[in-house]
């Protein structure tokens, strides 16, 4: 699947240059719109929030191409922005990428800390379960030396009683 993509995003590079500006970004943004389109009607058991983070990322790059189509021109005066709108398209095209890969962070960095968190939460079991068994093992032992060490005190004591006259 993803060779069939790579293919059409080189197909768009190489019969593209012999192009416009505008209809290479027109060409662009339908195989876009068409791997977007495959991958999420294609939706994997697992790894569903790759598939969408993926989805969600194609949109920004369909948004942000059919946003700079503003800036071609077509070869007329008349179709040119003023500096003004020119300026407030590229802070929206700059917001919504921005907002974009900061909604990702967060995401990974909530999934980090979800992670995290059960990782602490199996060691803390483990450490806990470890000590208690050294514990036991402790007492355990103890036991036996005290037992071992009390039968060599009786064992002495009584054979210093048949020594005596």
């Amino acid at each position: 699947m993803r060779q069939l993509q790579v293919l059409a995003l080189v197909a768009v590079e190489v019969f593209g240059r012999a192009l416009p500006v505008l209809q290479q970004a027109l060409m662009l943004l339908s195989v876009l719109i068409m791997i977007a389109a495959i991958n999420i009607s294609a939706s994997p058991d697992r790894f569903v929030e790759l598939m969408v983070l993926e989805f969600l990322s194609m949109c920004v790059l369909s948004l942000t191409i059919t946003l700079g189509l503003y800036f071609v021109g077509d070869g007329l005066d008349d179709a040119q922005l003023s500096t003004s709108a020119s300026n407030g398209l590229g802070a929206i095209i700059l917001t919504i990428n921005a907002v974009f890969i900061l909604g990702v962070l967060v995401y990974s960095a909530k999934r980090s800390a979800a992670r995290a968190q059960q990782v602490r939460r199996v060691l803390t079991h483990s450490w806990n379960s470890l000590m208690s068994s050294v514990s036991r093992a402790i007492v355990k032992v103890e036991q036996r030396y005290s037992a071992a060490a009390s039968s060599r005190r009786a064992s002495t004591v009584t054979s210093m009683r048949s020594q005596q006259p």
